[in-house]
Protein backbone atom coordinates (compact mmCIF):
# COMPACT_ATOMS: atom_id res chain seq x y z
CA UNK A 1 0.00 0.00 0.00
CA UNK A 2 3.06 2.43 -0.50
CA UNK A 3 4.19 4.52 2.29
CA UNK A 4 1.00 5.22 4.12
CA UNK A 5 2.30 4.55 8.03
CA UNK A 6 0.38 2.18 9.28
CA UNK A 7 -0.01 3.96 13.43
CA UNK A 8 -1.78 7.35 12.32
CA UNK A 9 -0.33 10.23 14.18
CA UNK A 10 -2.25 12.93 16.15
CA UNK A 11 -0.71 15.39 13.61
CA UNK A 12 -0.70 14.03 9.76
CA UNK A 13 2.38 14.71 7.43
CA UNK A 14 1.47 16.69 4.32
CA UNK A 15 2.66 17.22 0.85
CA UNK A 16 2.07 19.68 -1.84
CA UNK A 17 2.68 19.22 -5.69
CA UNK A 18 2.01 22.61 -7.03
CA UNK A 19 4.09 25.73 -5.75
CA UNK A 20 2.63 28.20 -7.91
CA UNK A 21 0.31 31.37 -6.83
CA UNK A 22 -2.46 29.12 -4.60
CA UNK A 23 0.41 26.53 -3.86
CA UNK A 24 2.04 29.04 -2.13
CA UNK A 25 3.85 32.24 -4.28
CA UNK A 26 0.13 34.09 -2.63
CA UNK A 27 1.60 34.92 0.44
CA UNK A 28 5.29 33.69 0.66
CA UNK A 29 6.12 37.07 1.65
CA UNK A 30 3.14 38.40 3.71
CA UNK A 31 4.42 38.58 6.96
CA UNK A 32 0.48 39.51 8.07
CA UNK A 33 -1.95 36.41 9.69
CA UNK A 34 -3.89 36.35 6.01
CA UNK A 35 -4.05 32.75 4.48
CA UNK A 36 -3.94 32.64 0.82
CA UNK A 37 -2.67 29.37 -0.30
CA UNK A 38 -1.96 25.77 0.86
CA UNK A 39 1.10 25.82 2.17
CA UNK A 40 0.20 29.11 4.01
CA UNK A 41 -2.57 27.26 5.30
CA UNK A 42 -0.62 23.85 6.40
CA UNK A 43 2.30 26.11 8.64
CA UNK A 44 -0.07 28.15 10.35
CA UNK A 45 -2.20 24.82 11.49
CA UNK A 46 -0.93 23.31 14.46
CA UNK A 47 -2.76 20.67 13.54
CA UNK A 48 -0.33 19.48 10.32
CA UNK A 49 2.82 19.13 9.52
CA UNK A 50 4.30 20.10 6.03
CA UNK A 51 7.06 18.06 5.25
CA UNK A 52 7.45 18.05 1.56
CA UNK A 53 7.15 20.06 -2.12
CA UNK A 54 7.34 18.72 -5.47
CA UNK A 55 6.93 21.64 -8.69
CA UNK A 56 8.58 20.96 -12.00
CA UNK A 57 9.87 24.30 -11.91
CA UNK A 58 13.07 23.73 -10.35
CA UNK A 59 13.47 27.61 -9.55
CA UNK A 60 10.33 27.87 -8.49
CA UNK A 61 10.57 24.52 -5.87
CA UNK A 62 13.69 26.18 -4.42
CA UNK A 63 12.41 29.42 -3.65
CA UNK A 64 9.20 27.73 -2.49
CA UNK A 65 11.30 25.35 0.20
CA UNK A 66 13.45 28.51 1.35
CA UNK A 67 10.68 30.69 1.97
CA UNK A 68 8.86 27.38 3.77
CA UNK A 69 11.92 26.20 5.72
CA UNK A 70 11.31 22.61 4.14
CA UNK A 71 14.04 20.59 2.37
CA UNK A 72 12.26 18.12 0.91
CA UNK A 73 11.92 18.60 -2.24
CA UNK A 74 10.72 17.18 -5.76
CA UNK A 75 10.91 17.89 -9.25
CA UNK A 76 9.04 14.66 -9.96
CA UNK A 77 6.20 14.19 -7.66
CA UNK A 78 6.23 10.55 -8.39
CA UNK A 79 9.36 10.70 -6.25
CA UNK A 80 7.79 12.47 -3.65
CA UNK A 81 4.92 9.95 -3.55
CA UNK A 82 7.70 7.22 -2.99
CA UNK A 83 10.17 8.67 -0.44
CA UNK A 84 8.08 10.29 1.72
CA UNK A 85 5.72 8.92 4.25
CA UNK A 86 2.37 11.19 3.85
CA UNK A 87 -0.37 11.36 5.47
CA UNK A 88 -2.13 14.18 3.36
CA UNK A 89 -1.77 15.52 -0.34
CA UNK A 90 -2.48 19.11 -1.54
CA UNK A 91 -2.87 18.76 -5.52
CA UNK A 92 -2.22 22.28 -6.73
CA UNK A 93 -1.28 21.97 -10.30
CA UNK A 94 -3.44 22.64 -13.50
CA UNK A 95 -6.20 20.57 -13.87
CA UNK A 96 -4.59 18.57 -16.89
CA UNK A 97 -2.40 16.65 -14.16
CA UNK A 98 -4.63 15.69 -11.61
CA UNK A 99 -5.83 12.02 -12.81
CA UNK A 100 -2.52 11.14 -12.70
CA UNK A 101 -1.37 12.64 -9.74
CA UNK A 102 -4.65 11.33 -7.92
CA UNK A 103 -3.67 7.54 -9.12
CA UNK A 104 -0.35 7.59 -8.33
CA UNK A 105 -1.25 8.97 -4.67
CA UNK A 106 -4.14 6.42 -3.93
CA UNK A 107 -1.68 3.52 -5.63
CA UNK A 108 0.93 4.69 -2.71
CA UNK A 109 -1.69 4.70 -0.21
CA UNK A 110 -2.60 8.33 0.69
CA UNK A 111 -5.82 8.40 1.84
CA UNK A 112 -6.93 12.53 2.23
CA UNK A 113 -6.47 15.17 -0.45
CA UNK A 114 -6.88 18.93 -0.43
CA UNK A 115 -7.39 19.62 -4.24
CA UNK A 116 -7.91 22.61 -6.46
CA UNK A 117 -10.82 23.62 -8.20
CA UNK A 118 -11.87 22.80 -10.81
CA UNK A 119 -10.92 19.23 -10.25
CA UNK A 120 -10.65 18.27 -13.53
CA UNK A 121 -10.75 19.98 -16.96
CA UNK A 122 -14.01 18.58 -18.59
CA UNK A 123 -16.85 17.31 -16.98
CA UNK A 124 -15.95 13.65 -18.96
CA UNK A 125 -12.78 13.62 -17.40
CA UNK A 126 -14.50 14.35 -14.06
CA UNK A 127 -16.28 11.66 -14.19
CA UNK A 128 -13.52 9.54 -15.26
CA UNK A 129 -11.93 10.47 -12.09
CA UNK A 130 -14.58 9.90 -9.87
CA UNK A 131 -14.80 6.29 -11.13
CA UNK A 132 -10.91 6.23 -10.25
CA UNK A 133 -11.75 7.58 -6.57
CA UNK A 134 -14.76 5.48 -5.89
CA UNK A 135 -11.97 2.38 -5.98
CA UNK A 136 -11.03 3.77 -2.39
CA UNK A 137 -14.02 4.08 -0.34
CA UNK A 138 -11.83 5.25 2.42
CA UNK A 139 -10.04 8.13 0.14
CA UNK A 140 -11.83 11.86 1.42
CA UNK A 141 -11.17 14.58 -1.36
CA UNK A 142 -11.30 18.38 -0.25
CA UNK A 143 -11.93 20.72 -3.12
CA UNK A 144 -10.63 24.08 -2.94
CA UNK A 145 -13.97 26.23 -3.31
CA UNK A 146 -12.94 28.64 -0.75
CA UNK A 147 -15.93 30.64 0.24
CA UNK A 148 -17.67 27.03 1.58
CA UNK A 149 -15.57 28.11 5.00
CA UNK A 150 -15.91 31.98 4.78
CA UNK A 151 -18.01 32.48 8.20
CA UNK A 152 -20.48 35.59 6.49
CA UNK A 153 -21.23 33.61 3.43
CA UNK A 154 -21.81 30.37 5.62
CA UNK A 155 -24.35 33.36 7.48
CA UNK A 156 -25.65 34.18 4.06
CA UNK A 157 -26.65 30.57 3.73
CA UNK A 158 -28.67 30.13 7.29
CA UNK A 159 -30.57 33.45 6.20
CA UNK A 160 -31.66 31.94 3.00
CA UNK A 161 -32.62 28.26 4.83
CA UNK A 162 -34.09 29.62 7.79
CA UNK A 163 -36.52 31.43 5.32
CA UNK A 164 -35.47 34.69 6.92
CA UNK A 165 -35.31 35.93 3.00
CA UNK A 166 -38.57 34.04 1.97
CA UNK A 167 -38.71 33.85 -1.75
CA UNK A 168 -36.33 34.20 -3.95
CA UNK A 169 -37.03 36.62 -6.56
CA UNK A 170 -33.87 36.64 -8.55
CA UNK A 171 -30.12 36.80 -8.17
CA UNK A 172 -27.52 38.63 -10.79
CA UNK A 173 -23.66 37.31 -10.12
CA UNK A 174 -20.52 38.95 -11.80
CA UNK A 175 -17.17 37.03 -12.38
CA UNK A 176 -14.90 37.16 -14.96
CA UNK A 177 -11.64 34.76 -16.17
CA UNK A 178 -13.58 31.65 -17.35
CA UNK A 179 -16.76 29.65 -16.74
CA UNK A 180 -14.73 26.94 -15.48
CA UNK A 181 -11.82 28.20 -13.55
CA UNK A 182 -13.50 31.45 -11.69
CA UNK A 183 -17.41 30.62 -12.73
CA UNK A 184 -17.84 27.57 -11.03
CA UNK A 185 -17.19 29.43 -7.83
CA UNK A 186 -20.11 31.34 -8.09
CA UNK A 187 -22.08 28.43 -9.34
CA UNK A 188 -20.79 26.04 -6.40
CA UNK A 189 -21.73 28.87 -3.79
CA UNK A 190 -25.88 29.07 -5.54
CA UNK A 191 -25.87 25.50 -5.74
CA UNK A 192 -24.95 25.21 -1.91
CA UNK A 193 -27.45 28.36 -1.25
CA UNK A 194 -30.22 26.74 -3.58
CA UNK A 195 -29.25 23.01 -4.68
CA UNK A 196 -28.32 22.65 -8.26
CA UNK A 197 -30.62 24.53 -10.98
CA UNK A 198 -32.64 22.78 -13.54
CA UNK A 199 -31.73 24.73 -16.43
CA UNK A 200 -29.09 26.25 -17.96
CA UNK A 201 -28.86 28.74 -20.81
CA UNK A 202 -26.02 30.95 -22.24
CA UNK A 203 -26.54 33.66 -24.00
CA UNK A 204 -23.61 35.65 -24.84
CA UNK A 205 -19.73 34.81 -24.74
CA UNK A 206 -17.32 37.57 -23.47
CA UNK A 207 -14.63 38.68 -25.35
CA UNK A 208 -11.02 37.98 -23.57
CA UNK A 209 -8.20 36.51 -24.25
CA UNK A 210 -8.92 32.81 -22.84
CA UNK A 211 -9.38 30.49 -25.42
CA UNK A 212 -9.80 27.08 -23.18
CA UNK A 213 -11.91 28.31 -21.29
CA UNK A 214 -15.07 30.83 -22.53
CA UNK A 215 -16.35 33.37 -19.81
CA UNK A 216 -19.73 32.97 -20.49
CA UNK A 217 -23.56 35.05 -19.62
CA UNK A 218 -25.76 32.58 -18.57
CA UNK A 219 -28.90 32.50 -17.01
CA UNK A 220 -29.91 29.39 -14.60
CA UNK A 221 -33.23 28.33 -13.40
CA UNK A 222 -33.79 27.35 -9.96
CA UNK A 223 -36.79 25.94 -8.40
CA UNK A 224 -37.01 24.41 -4.73
CA UNK A 225 -38.51 25.45 -1.48
CA UNK A 226 -37.51 29.43 -2.13
CA UNK A 227 -39.69 29.26 -5.03
CA UNK A 228 -38.87 29.26 -8.96
CA UNK A 229 -36.29 31.74 -9.89
CA UNK A 230 -33.52 33.05 -12.41
CA UNK A 231 -29.92 33.75 -12.02
CA UNK A 232 -28.20 35.64 -13.76
CA UNK A 233 -24.37 34.98 -13.97
CA UNK A 234 -23.14 38.21 -16.19
CA UNK A 235 -19.21 37.11 -17.24
CA UNK A 236 -16.46 40.19 -17.79
CA UNK A 237 -13.01 41.14 -18.79
CA UNK A 238 -10.54 40.36 -16.16
CA UNK A 239 -7.59 42.09 -17.51
CA UNK A 240 -9.78 44.73 -16.31
CA UNK A 241 -10.12 43.99 -13.21
CA UNK A 242 -11.22 41.18 -11.03
CA UNK A 243 -15.24 40.68 -10.14
CA UNK A 244 -16.86 38.20 -7.65
CA UNK A 245 -20.26 39.65 -6.92
CA UNK A 246 -23.52 38.17 -6.20
CA UNK A 247 -27.03 40.34 -5.00
CA UNK A 248 -29.86 38.24 -3.78
CA UNK A 249 -32.83 39.94 -4.30
CA UNK A 250 -35.80 37.74 -1.92
CA UNK A 251 -38.97 38.36 -0.52
CA UNK A 252 -37.63 40.16 2.77
CA UNK A 253 -34.69 41.62 1.98
CA UNK A 254 -31.59 41.93 -0.42
CA UNK A 255 -28.09 40.47 0.22
CA UNK A 256 -25.03 42.05 -1.55
CA UNK A 257 -21.91 40.34 -1.45
CA UNK A 258 -18.51 41.27 -3.06
CA UNK A 259 -15.16 39.95 -3.05
CA UNK A 260 -12.84 41.08 0.06
CA UNK A 261 -15.84 43.40 1.06
CA UNK A 262 -18.15 43.53 3.98
CA UNK A 263 -21.62 41.62 3.05
CA UNK A 264 -24.45 43.78 3.30
CA UNK A 265 -28.05 42.71 4.12
CA UNK A 266 -31.14 44.49 3.85
CA UNK A 267 -33.95 43.87 5.81
CA UNK A 268 -37.50 45.02 5.13
CA UNK A 269 -39.58 47.48 7.42
CA UNK A 270 -42.39 49.58 6.47
CA UNK A 271 -42.40 52.72 4.46
CA UNK A 272 -41.95 55.19 6.64
CA UNK A 273 -43.66 57.94 4.27
CA UNK A 274 -45.80 56.08 1.92
CA UNK A 275 -48.18 53.20 4.11
CA UNK A 276 -49.25 49.96 2.91
CA UNK A 277 -45.51 50.36 1.59
CA UNK A 278 -42.30 47.99 2.47
CA UNK A 279 -38.57 49.62 1.26
CA UNK A 280 -35.24 48.29 2.45
CA UNK A 281 -33.64 49.49 5.74
CA UNK A 282 -29.69 50.34 6.45
CA UNK A 283 -27.34 47.53 5.74
CA UNK A 284 -26.68 45.20 8.42
CA UNK A 285 -23.18 44.76 7.80
CA UNK A 286 -22.25 40.87 8.19
CA UNK A 287 -18.61 40.07 9.36
CA UNK A 288 -16.00 38.20 6.40
CA UNK A 289 -13.04 36.16 6.80
CA UNK A 290 -12.21 35.12 3.61
CA UNK A 291 -8.40 36.23 3.92
CA UNK A 292 -8.58 33.04 6.95
CA UNK A 293 -11.21 30.58 5.05
CA UNK A 294 -8.47 28.20 3.66
CA UNK A 295 -6.80 28.11 7.12
CA UNK A 296 -10.25 26.89 8.22
CA UNK A 297 -10.35 24.20 5.69
CA UNK A 298 -6.98 23.34 6.58
CA UNK A 299 -8.41 22.76 10.43
CA UNK A 300 -11.38 20.75 9.13
CA UNK A 301 -9.14 18.31 6.54
CA UNK A 302 -7.25 17.57 9.92
CA UNK A 303 -10.29 16.77 11.95
CA UNK A 304 -11.53 14.82 9.07
CA UNK A 305 -7.86 13.06 9.10
CA UNK A 306 -8.41 11.76 12.76
CA UNK A 307 -12.14 10.53 12.06
CA UNK A 308 -13.85 13.54 13.89
CA UNK A 309 -15.99 14.26 10.51
CA UNK A 310 -17.29 11.88 7.93
CA UNK A 311 -17.36 14.27 5.23
CA UNK A 312 -15.78 17.48 3.87
CA UNK A 313 -17.94 20.67 3.69
CA UNK A 314 -17.17 20.04 0.14
CA UNK A 315 -16.38 17.16 -1.03
CA UNK A 316 -15.51 15.77 -4.93
CA UNK A 317 -19.25 15.20 -5.49
CA UNK A 318 -19.93 19.11 -4.55
CA UNK A 319 -17.33 19.83 -7.22
CA UNK A 320 -18.73 17.85 -9.77
CA UNK A 321 -22.10 19.26 -9.46
CA UNK A 322 -20.16 22.24 -10.64
CA UNK A 323 -18.54 21.18 -13.12
CA UNK A 324 -21.37 19.29 -14.68
CA UNK A 325 -23.42 23.05 -14.75
CA UNK A 326 -19.97 24.97 -16.16
CA UNK A 327 -20.15 22.16 -18.91
CA UNK A 328 -24.19 22.64 -19.39
CA UNK A 329 -23.26 26.56 -20.14
CA UNK A 330 -20.43 25.51 -22.39
CA UNK A 331 -23.02 23.06 -24.30
CA UNK A 332 -25.76 25.72 -24.54
CA UNK A 333 -23.07 28.38 -25.78
CA UNK A 334 -22.30 25.29 -28.87
CA UNK A 335 -25.74 24.39 -29.19
CA UNK A 336 -27.54 27.70 -29.07
CA UNK A 337 -30.32 26.27 -26.72
CA UNK A 338 -31.06 25.85 -23.30
CA UNK A 339 -29.64 22.59 -21.52
CA UNK A 340 -31.88 20.65 -18.69
CA UNK A 341 -30.49 19.09 -15.86
CA UNK A 342 -31.84 16.43 -13.58
CA UNK A 343 -31.12 16.85 -9.87
CA UNK A 344 -33.38 16.10 -7.66
CA UNK A 345 -34.86 19.61 -5.72
CA UNK A 346 -35.75 20.11 -2.22
CA UNK A 347 -39.09 21.47 -2.29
Amino acid sequence: MGHRRRNQPSVPRVGIIGCGNIGSLWDEQDASSQVWTHAGAYLKCPETELVALSDTNSERLTACGKARGINALYPDYRDLLTQESLDILSICTPADYRYDIFEAALTAGIRFFYCEKPVAKSRAEAERLQALIQQYPDARITVNYLRRWEPGLEQVGRLIHSGELGRIQRVTANYGKGIVNNGTHLIDLLCRYFDPPIGVNTVRKIEDELKDDATLDVVLDFSGSWGRFPCYILGSDHRCYSLFEMDIIAEKGRVFIANHQPIRFYPTVPDRYFPGYTQLQDAVILSTDLAHAMLFAVEELAALYRGEMAHSRCDFSDALTALEVADAAIRSFHEHKPIMLCYEQNE
